[in-house]
Protein backbone atom coordinates (compact mmCIF):
# COMPACT_ATOMS: atom_id res chain seq x y z
CA UNK A 1 0.00 0.00 0.00
CA UNK A 2 1.22 3.41 -0.64
CA UNK A 3 2.42 5.61 1.99
CA UNK A 4 -0.10 8.73 3.05
CA UNK A 5 0.44 11.38 1.67
CA UNK A 6 0.77 15.50 3.38
CA UNK A 7 -2.59 17.22 2.49
CA UNK A 8 -2.19 20.26 0.37
CA UNK A 9 -2.23 23.38 2.62
CA UNK A 10 -5.59 24.60 3.04
CA UNK A 11 -4.44 28.57 2.41
CA UNK A 12 -3.55 27.66 -1.27
CA UNK A 13 -7.03 26.91 -1.92
CA UNK A 14 -8.13 30.49 -1.86
CA UNK A 15 -5.73 32.14 -4.53
CA UNK A 16 -7.39 35.22 -4.52
CA UNK A 17 -7.13 35.95 -0.95
CA UNK A 18 -3.85 35.35 -1.18
CA UNK A 19 -3.13 37.91 -3.89
CA UNK A 20 -5.14 40.37 -1.97
CA UNK A 21 -2.97 40.07 1.25
CA UNK A 22 0.26 40.00 -0.80
CA UNK A 23 -0.63 43.19 -2.25
CA UNK A 24 -1.67 44.82 0.70
CA UNK A 25 1.71 43.44 2.35
CA UNK A 26 2.95 45.19 -1.11
CA UNK A 27 1.87 48.25 -0.47
CA UNK A 28 2.20 48.93 2.86
CA UNK A 29 6.03 47.64 3.02
CA UNK A 30 6.66 50.14 -0.29
CA UNK A 31 4.83 53.24 1.75
CA UNK A 32 7.12 52.30 5.20
CA UNK A 33 10.08 51.40 3.01
CA UNK A 34 9.76 55.00 1.49
CA UNK A 35 8.86 56.83 5.21
CA UNK A 36 12.01 55.28 6.38
CA UNK A 37 14.21 56.04 3.26
CA UNK A 38 12.58 59.87 3.74
CA UNK A 39 14.08 60.10 7.15
CA UNK A 40 17.72 59.34 6.27
CA UNK A 41 17.52 61.92 3.48
CA UNK A 42 17.52 58.70 -0.05
CA UNK A 43 16.03 60.19 -3.01
CA UNK A 44 16.12 59.64 -6.92
CA UNK A 45 17.55 56.23 -7.61
CA UNK A 46 19.11 55.28 -4.53
CA UNK A 47 15.77 55.17 -3.12
CA UNK A 48 13.96 53.28 -5.71
CA UNK A 49 16.95 51.00 -5.48
CA UNK A 50 16.90 50.40 -1.95
CA UNK A 51 13.05 49.80 -1.89
CA UNK A 52 13.37 47.50 -4.71
CA UNK A 53 15.48 45.55 -2.70
CA UNK A 54 13.75 45.75 0.23
CA UNK A 55 10.68 44.30 -1.62
CA UNK A 56 12.60 41.44 -2.97
CA UNK A 57 14.62 40.39 -0.30
CA UNK A 58 11.20 40.21 2.05
CA UNK A 59 8.71 39.00 -0.72
CA UNK A 60 10.71 36.36 -2.27
CA UNK A 61 10.05 34.09 0.78
CA UNK A 62 6.40 35.07 1.22
CA UNK A 63 5.78 34.29 -2.62
CA UNK A 64 7.57 31.09 -2.04
CA UNK A 65 6.20 29.89 1.42
CA UNK A 66 2.55 31.10 0.29
CA UNK A 67 2.87 30.85 -3.26
CA UNK A 68 5.14 28.51 -5.61
CA UNK A 69 5.54 25.79 -2.37
CA UNK A 70 1.67 24.93 -2.51
CA UNK A 71 1.80 24.53 -6.22
CA UNK A 72 4.83 22.90 -6.15
CA UNK A 73 3.22 20.43 -3.87
CA UNK A 74 -0.32 20.41 -5.73
CA UNK A 75 2.03 19.35 -9.15
CA UNK A 76 3.59 16.83 -7.14
CA UNK A 77 -0.05 15.27 -5.43
CA UNK A 78 -1.02 15.78 -9.30
CA UNK A 79 1.41 13.66 -10.59
CA UNK A 80 1.26 10.86 -8.23
CA UNK A 81 -2.69 10.70 -8.55
CA UNK A 82 -1.80 10.52 -12.20
CA UNK A 83 0.42 7.57 -11.40
CA UNK A 84 -2.26 5.55 -9.29
CA UNK A 85 -4.86 6.52 -11.88
CA UNK A 86 -3.19 5.14 -14.55
CA UNK A 87 -1.88 1.60 -12.31
CA UNK A 88 -5.62 1.51 -11.25
CA UNK A 89 -6.32 1.51 -15.12
CA UNK A 90 -3.97 -0.82 -16.02
CA UNK A 91 -4.77 -3.29 -13.42
CA UNK A 92 -8.97 -2.96 -14.17
CA UNK A 93 -7.55 -3.55 -17.68
CA UNK A 94 -5.52 -6.53 -16.77
CA UNK A 95 -8.21 -7.79 -14.60
CA UNK A 96 -11.05 -7.70 -17.04
CA UNK A 97 -8.46 -8.63 -20.33
CA UNK A 98 -7.46 -11.86 -18.02
CA UNK A 99 -11.02 -12.90 -16.36
CA UNK A 100 -12.70 -15.69 -17.30
CA UNK A 101 -15.97 -14.48 -17.61
CA UNK A 102 -17.22 -12.55 -21.08
CA UNK A 103 -17.61 -8.97 -20.09
CA UNK A 104 -19.31 -6.85 -22.51
CA UNK A 105 -19.94 -2.64 -21.73
CA UNK A 106 -22.70 -0.65 -23.43
CA UNK A 107 -23.94 2.53 -23.75
CA UNK A 108 -27.54 3.47 -23.54
CA UNK A 109 -27.86 3.14 -27.00
CA UNK A 110 -26.80 -0.90 -26.67
CA UNK A 111 -23.20 0.22 -28.61
CA UNK A 112 -20.66 -1.53 -27.50
CA UNK A 113 -17.38 0.40 -25.77
CA UNK A 114 -15.69 -2.16 -24.34
CA UNK A 115 -15.24 -6.16 -25.65
CA UNK A 116 -12.57 -8.28 -23.22
CA UNK A 117 -10.68 -11.55 -24.63
CA UNK A 118 -13.12 -13.98 -22.51
CA UNK A 119 -16.14 -12.55 -25.03
CA UNK A 120 -14.13 -12.79 -28.37
CA UNK A 121 -13.32 -16.47 -27.49
CA UNK A 122 -17.22 -16.56 -26.51
CA UNK A 123 -18.91 -14.85 -29.35
CA UNK A 124 -15.65 -15.77 -32.19
CA UNK A 125 -15.71 -12.17 -33.41
CA UNK A 126 -12.35 -9.56 -32.62
CA UNK A 127 -13.38 -6.83 -30.64
CA UNK A 128 -11.84 -4.80 -33.09
CA UNK A 129 -14.72 -5.84 -35.34
CA UNK A 130 -17.79 -5.24 -32.29
CA UNK A 131 -16.91 -2.12 -30.79
CA UNK A 132 -18.59 0.37 -31.79
CA UNK A 133 -21.87 -2.02 -32.80
CA UNK A 134 -24.98 -3.09 -31.01
CA UNK A 135 -25.06 -5.41 -29.09
CA UNK A 136 -27.89 -7.06 -30.84
CA UNK A 137 -25.50 -8.36 -32.72
CA UNK A 138 -24.88 -10.69 -30.32
CA UNK A 139 -28.64 -11.89 -29.36
CA UNK A 140 -30.71 -14.24 -31.65
CA UNK A 141 -34.59 -13.72 -32.12
CA UNK A 142 -36.74 -12.54 -30.53
CA UNK A 143 -34.19 -11.55 -27.80
CA UNK A 144 -32.72 -9.28 -30.35
CA UNK A 145 -35.84 -7.70 -31.58
CA UNK A 146 -36.71 -6.76 -27.91
CA UNK A 147 -33.59 -5.71 -26.11
CA UNK A 148 -33.47 -1.96 -27.26
CA UNK A 149 -37.33 -2.16 -25.74
CA UNK A 150 -36.10 -3.56 -22.62
CA UNK A 151 -33.35 -0.54 -22.60
CA UNK A 152 -35.90 2.09 -23.49
CA UNK A 153 -38.10 1.02 -20.16
CA UNK A 154 -35.52 0.92 -18.14
CA UNK A 155 -34.34 4.26 -19.06
CA UNK A 156 -37.65 5.66 -19.19
CA UNK A 157 -39.51 4.40 -15.88
CA UNK A 158 -36.57 2.61 -13.72
CA UNK A 159 -38.43 -1.15 -14.68
CA UNK A 160 -35.35 -3.48 -14.61
CA UNK A 161 -35.59 -6.38 -16.47
CA UNK A 162 -32.15 -8.10 -15.86
CA UNK A 163 -30.47 -5.04 -14.36
CA UNK A 164 -29.23 -5.62 -11.58
CA UNK A 165 -30.48 -9.42 -12.07
CA UNK A 166 -28.69 -12.73 -12.92
CA UNK A 167 -30.62 -15.03 -15.64
CA UNK A 168 -30.43 -17.60 -18.38
CA UNK A 169 -30.58 -16.30 -21.80
CA UNK A 170 -29.33 -17.31 -25.36
CA UNK A 171 -26.64 -16.07 -27.28
CA UNK A 172 -25.09 -16.39 -30.68
CA UNK A 173 -21.82 -16.74 -31.98
CA UNK A 174 -20.63 -15.17 -35.26
CA UNK A 175 -21.36 -18.49 -37.19
CA UNK A 176 -24.81 -18.28 -36.62
CA UNK A 177 -24.64 -20.97 -33.31
CA UNK A 178 -27.14 -20.57 -30.42
CA UNK A 179 -25.72 -21.05 -26.78
CA UNK A 180 -27.11 -20.93 -23.42
CA UNK A 181 -25.08 -18.25 -21.46
CA UNK A 182 -25.68 -16.83 -17.42
CA UNK A 183 -26.26 -12.85 -18.16
CA UNK A 184 -25.53 -10.55 -15.28
CA UNK A 185 -25.89 -6.97 -15.70
CA UNK A 186 -24.77 -3.84 -13.22
CA UNK A 187 -25.33 -0.32 -14.32
CA UNK A 188 -22.45 2.52 -13.98
CA UNK A 189 -21.31 5.83 -14.83
CA UNK A 190 -18.94 6.39 -17.38
CA UNK A 191 -17.79 9.96 -18.42
CA UNK A 192 -20.98 11.41 -16.52
CA UNK A 193 -23.59 9.17 -18.66
CA UNK A 194 -25.01 5.80 -17.90
CA UNK A 195 -23.61 2.40 -18.73
CA UNK A 196 -24.27 -1.26 -18.39
CA UNK A 197 -21.87 -4.04 -17.82
CA UNK A 198 -22.71 -7.33 -19.03
CA UNK A 199 -20.91 -10.15 -17.22
CA UNK A 200 -21.67 -13.63 -19.03
CA UNK A 201 -20.81 -17.21 -18.69
CA UNK A 202 -21.16 -19.73 -21.15
CA UNK A 203 -23.36 -22.63 -19.63
CA UNK A 204 -23.19 -24.79 -22.32
CA UNK A 205 -21.07 -27.59 -20.80
CA UNK A 206 -23.28 -27.27 -17.63
CA UNK A 207 -26.89 -27.33 -19.77
CA UNK A 208 -25.32 -30.41 -21.41
CA UNK A 209 -24.17 -32.13 -17.91
CA UNK A 210 -28.00 -31.21 -16.63
CA UNK A 211 -29.76 -32.68 -19.71
CA UNK A 212 -27.29 -35.98 -19.60
CA UNK A 213 -27.90 -36.05 -15.60
CA UNK A 214 -31.33 -35.54 -16.72
CA UNK A 215 -31.63 -38.29 -19.01
CA UNK A 216 -29.77 -40.68 -16.83
CA UNK A 217 -32.14 -40.36 -13.71
CA UNK A 218 -35.10 -40.60 -16.44
CA UNK A 219 -33.22 -43.82 -16.81
CA UNK A 220 -32.78 -45.29 -13.62
CA UNK A 221 -35.91 -43.98 -12.91
CA UNK A 222 -37.85 -46.11 -15.58
CA UNK A 223 -35.07 -49.19 -14.32
CA UNK A 224 -36.49 -49.09 -11.09
CA UNK A 225 -39.95 -48.73 -11.96
CA UNK A 226 -39.72 -51.64 -14.15
CA UNK A 227 -37.46 -53.37 -11.25
CA UNK A 228 -40.31 -52.41 -9.16
CA UNK A 229 -42.72 -54.06 -11.32
CA UNK A 230 -40.93 -57.07 -11.79
CA UNK A 231 -40.90 -57.19 -8.01
CA UNK A 232 -44.91 -56.26 -7.35
CA UNK A 233 -45.35 -59.15 -10.31
CA UNK A 234 -42.87 -61.68 -8.52
CA UNK A 235 -44.14 -61.00 -4.86
CA UNK A 236 -48.21 -61.74 -6.11
CA UNK A 237 -46.35 -64.71 -7.65
CA UNK A 238 -45.21 -65.37 -4.88
CA UNK A 239 -48.07 -64.46 -2.61
CA UNK A 240 -50.25 -66.85 -4.87
CA UNK A 241 -47.93 -69.51 -4.40
CA UNK A 242 -47.60 -69.39 -0.48
CA UNK A 243 -51.57 -68.69 -0.54
CA UNK A 244 -52.95 -71.09 -3.19
CA UNK A 245 -53.68 -74.69 -3.45
CA UNK A 246 -51.06 -75.98 -6.23
CA UNK A 247 -53.40 -78.78 -7.17
CA UNK A 248 -56.98 -77.16 -7.11
CA UNK A 249 -55.95 -73.47 -7.13
CA UNK A 250 -58.20 -72.69 -4.46
CA UNK A 251 -56.79 -71.03 -0.79
CA UNK A 252 -54.70 -73.60 1.07
CA UNK A 253 -54.64 -74.48 4.18
CA UNK A 254 -52.23 -72.37 5.66
CA UNK A 255 -54.19 -69.23 4.16
CA UNK A 256 -57.63 -70.57 5.49
CA UNK A 257 -56.32 -70.20 9.10
CA UNK A 258 -55.10 -66.91 8.91
CA UNK A 259 -58.77 -65.89 7.14
CA UNK A 260 -60.25 -67.66 10.25
CA UNK A 261 -58.63 -66.16 12.41
CA UNK A 262 -59.55 -62.41 11.04
CA UNK A 263 -63.05 -63.62 11.18
CA UNK A 264 -63.36 -64.46 14.59
CA UNK A 265 -61.45 -61.37 15.82
CA UNK A 266 -63.92 -59.62 13.21
CA UNK A 267 -67.10 -61.13 14.75
CA UNK A 268 -65.87 -60.62 18.19
CA UNK A 269 -65.95 -56.47 17.61
CA UNK A 270 -68.87 -56.34 15.49
CA UNK A 271 -71.23 -59.46 16.21
CA UNK A 272 -72.03 -60.39 13.12
CA UNK A 273 -72.40 -64.11 12.09
CA UNK A 274 -70.61 -66.51 9.78
CA UNK A 275 -70.67 -70.44 9.55
CA UNK A 276 -68.46 -73.37 8.22
CA UNK A 277 -69.09 -76.40 5.84
CA UNK A 278 -66.38 -79.32 5.94
CA UNK A 279 -67.02 -81.56 3.49
CA UNK A 280 -64.86 -84.72 1.30
CA UNK A 281 -65.37 -86.74 -1.00
CA UNK A 282 -66.88 -89.96 -0.53
CA UNK A 283 -64.81 -93.59 -1.64
CA UNK A 284 -62.44 -91.22 -2.88
CA UNK A 285 -59.63 -94.00 -2.26
CA UNK A 286 -61.97 -96.54 -4.51
CA UNK A 287 -61.51 -93.80 -7.13
CA UNK A 288 -57.65 -93.48 -6.89
CA UNK A 289 -57.31 -97.30 -6.44
CA UNK A 290 -59.35 -97.65 -9.92
CA UNK A 291 -58.63 -94.91 -12.09
CA UNK A 292 -55.61 -93.99 -10.73
CA UNK A 293 -53.66 -91.08 -8.47
CA UNK A 294 -53.97 -89.03 -11.74
CA UNK A 295 -57.32 -88.97 -12.13
CA UNK A 296 -58.18 -88.74 -8.85
CA UNK A 297 -56.33 -85.64 -8.66
CA UNK A 298 -58.53 -84.28 -11.80
CA UNK A 299 -61.57 -85.51 -9.84
CA UNK A 300 -60.20 -83.17 -6.99
CA UNK A 301 -59.66 -79.73 -9.60
CA UNK A 302 -62.76 -80.52 -11.51
CA UNK A 303 -64.50 -80.75 -7.78
CA UNK A 304 -62.77 -77.42 -6.48
CA UNK A 305 -63.39 -75.24 -9.79
CA UNK A 306 -67.30 -76.56 -9.76
CA UNK A 307 -67.56 -75.65 -6.66
CA UNK A 308 -65.42 -72.54 -6.73
CA UNK A 309 -67.78 -70.87 -9.44
CA UNK A 310 -71.17 -71.54 -7.55
CA UNK A 311 -69.68 -69.57 -3.91
CA UNK A 312 -69.49 -65.95 -3.40
CA UNK A 313 -66.39 -64.25 -4.07
CA UNK A 314 -65.97 -63.04 -0.84
CA UNK A 315 -66.47 -66.32 0.78
CA UNK A 316 -63.31 -68.42 1.84
CA UNK A 317 -63.13 -71.64 0.19
CA UNK A 318 -60.49 -73.86 0.97
CA UNK A 319 -58.95 -77.40 0.32
CA UNK A 320 -58.21 -78.70 3.60
CA UNK A 321 -56.22 -81.54 3.17
CA UNK A 322 -56.28 -84.76 1.06
CA UNK A 323 -59.94 -84.80 -0.52
CA UNK A 324 -61.20 -82.41 2.14
CA UNK A 325 -62.53 -79.00 1.66
CA UNK A 326 -63.67 -76.46 3.76
CA UNK A 327 -65.74 -73.05 3.13
CA UNK A 328 -66.25 -69.96 5.38
CA UNK A 329 -69.33 -68.36 4.53
CA UNK A 330 -69.35 -64.12 5.90
CA UNK A 331 -72.55 -63.28 7.26
CA UNK A 332 -74.43 -66.61 7.50
CA UNK A 333 -75.55 -68.46 10.51
CA UNK A 334 -75.63 -72.16 10.27
CA UNK A 335 -79.08 -72.23 8.70
CA UNK A 336 -77.73 -70.53 5.63
CA UNK A 337 -75.10 -72.44 5.26
CA UNK A 338 -77.06 -75.75 5.36
CA UNK A 339 -78.72 -74.21 2.52
CA UNK A 340 -75.76 -73.70 1.16
CA UNK A 341 -73.85 -77.36 1.65
CA UNK A 342 -77.37 -78.79 -0.21
CA UNK A 343 -77.40 -76.75 -3.38
CA UNK A 344 -73.72 -77.78 -3.26
CA UNK A 345 -74.23 -81.27 -2.64
CA UNK A 346 -77.17 -81.48 -5.46
CA UNK A 347 -74.51 -79.92 -7.90
CA UNK A 348 -71.94 -82.06 -7.05
CA UNK A 349 -73.57 -85.37 -7.24
CA UNK A 350 -75.07 -84.27 -10.98
CA UNK A 351 -71.69 -83.30 -12.40
CA UNK A 352 -69.85 -85.18 -14.78
CA UNK A 353 -66.40 -85.70 -13.56
CA UNK A 354 -63.59 -87.17 -15.98
CA UNK A 355 -63.33 -90.20 -14.66
CA UNK A 356 -67.00 -90.66 -16.01
CA UNK A 357 -68.50 -92.10 -13.04
CA UNK A 358 -70.58 -89.85 -10.36
CA UNK A 359 -69.11 -88.38 -7.33
CA UNK A 360 -71.23 -87.53 -4.09
CA UNK A 361 -69.68 -85.07 -1.03
CA UNK A 362 -70.91 -85.37 2.92
CA UNK A 363 -71.00 -82.37 4.47
CA UNK A 364 -70.84 -81.01 8.30
CA UNK A 365 -71.96 -77.59 8.51
CA UNK A 366 -72.11 -74.85 11.90
CA UNK A 367 -72.25 -71.34 12.66
CA UNK A 368 -70.03 -69.54 15.06
CA UNK A 369 -70.68 -69.85 18.90
CA UNK A 370 -69.84 -66.90 21.65
CA UNK A 371 -66.40 -67.95 22.72
CA UNK A 372 -65.04 -70.01 19.99
CA UNK A 373 -61.89 -70.08 18.83
CA UNK A 374 -60.46 -71.58 15.61
CA UNK A 375 -59.91 -74.97 17.32
CA UNK A 376 -63.28 -75.53 18.55
CA UNK A 377 -65.12 -74.46 15.69
CA UNK A 378 -63.28 -76.32 13.44
CA UNK A 379 -63.26 -79.69 15.77
CA UNK A 380 -67.25 -78.72 15.81
CA UNK A 381 -67.69 -78.79 11.76
CA UNK A 382 -65.32 -81.80 11.58
CA UNK A 383 -67.86 -83.84 14.06
CA UNK A 384 -70.54 -82.69 12.04
CA UNK A 385 -68.95 -84.21 8.77
CA UNK A 386 -67.89 -87.36 10.72
CA UNK A 387 -71.44 -88.10 11.66
CA UNK A 388 -72.71 -87.67 7.80
CA UNK A 389 -70.01 -90.29 7.16
CA UNK A 390 -71.38 -92.78 9.68
CA UNK A 391 -75.14 -92.29 8.57
CA UNK A 392 -73.94 -93.39 5.11
CA UNK A 393 -72.33 -90.44 3.26
CA UNK A 394 -73.79 -87.84 0.69
CA UNK A 395 -75.55 -86.21 3.22
CA UNK A 396 -75.37 -82.90 5.54
CA UNK A 397 -75.14 -82.87 9.33
CA UNK A 398 -74.71 -80.35 11.51
CA UNK A 399 -72.99 -79.38 14.94
CA UNK A 400 -75.58 -77.33 16.72
CA UNK A 401 -73.38 -74.22 18.73
CA UNK A 402 -73.80 -73.53 22.21
CA UNK A 403 -71.53 -70.70 23.93
CA UNK A 404 -68.43 -71.51 25.39
CA UNK A 405 -67.82 -70.09 28.83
Amino acid sequence: MSAAREPAPRYFNSPRRILFILGVAVFFLHYAVMRVLQQFSFGGSAAALIDSVVLVLVLMPAFYWFMFRPLLHHIEESRKTNVDLRESITRSEKIVATAFDAIIVIDERGIILDFNPAAERMFGVAAREIVGQTVNRLMPEPIRSAHDGYIATYLDRGTPRIVGKGREVEGLRSNGETFPMELAVTEMRLHGRRAFVGTIRDITRRKRDEAALRRANEELERKVMERTAELAKANGELQVIATTDALTHIVNRRQFDVELQKELERVRRYRSPFALILFDVDHFKAVNDRYGHLTGDMVLSDLAQLVAKEIRANDVFSRWGGEEFVLLVYGTDADGAQQIAEKLRILVGAHAFPHEQPVTCSFGVTGYAEGDDSVTIMQRVDKALYQAKEKGRNRIERAWEKRHE
